[in-house]
């Protein structure tokens, strides 16, 4: 998540939301939220101290519709938020990013592990082929060997017959 969370530094944060223990909305740029009060559930891991983050589809009720207005890909992260002298946890902070660049860049990346995925899949295939090909050769040569020795022993048998029968 650290990586995640560096590389959507910079990026512009759509909305906030500041959670109270609660439940209640503290402050959020979406003035008509400030006041209410949701189900907290979703809210205890990050006052226990956890980072969490979801994309697209996985958004809270209000967090889709916040995706719906924008017309983009969110990224949903919760963060607790932390007091400066005594490091305890005193709110949760929701942000919302546009996630288009981080959904494109985790397709890219997607499609670059199953290529190779596949091209190693080839290769080994292409090996196995290279062997099998390589034991089929050894095999036949080896038949050949053995067929050839075969009708030399029968052609001494022979000869043997005929020398045994002139002596």
């Amino acid at each position: 998540l650290d990586s995640t969370l560096g590389y959507l530094k910079g990026r512009p944060v759509l909305t906030v939301v500041i959670w109270w223990r609660d439940g209640t909305v503290a402050y959020s740029t979406d003035r008509a939220m400030i006041g209410r009060r949701f189900n907290a559930a979703e809210l205890e891991p990050v006052f226990a101290g956890d980072i969490k983050a979801h994309i697209s589809d996985a958004l809270t009720s209000h967090g889709a519709r916040r995706q719906e207005a924008v017309g983009l890909p969110l990224l949903e992260i919760y963060a607790p938020l932390r007091d400066n002298e005594t490091d305890a946890i005193f709110a949760a902070g929701e942000f919302y990013q546009d996630a288009s660049h981080l959904l494109a860049d985790i397709r890219r990346l997607n499609t670059a592990i199953w290529s190779t995925v596949a091209l190693a899949t080839a290769l080994m295939l292409a090996m196995l082929a290279l062997v099998a090909r390589r034991a089929h050769a050894a095999v036949e040569a080896h038949r050949a060997e053995l067929s050839r020795r075969l009708i030399e022993a029968n052609r001494l048998a022979s000869d043997n017959a005929e020398l045994l029968k002139a002596a």
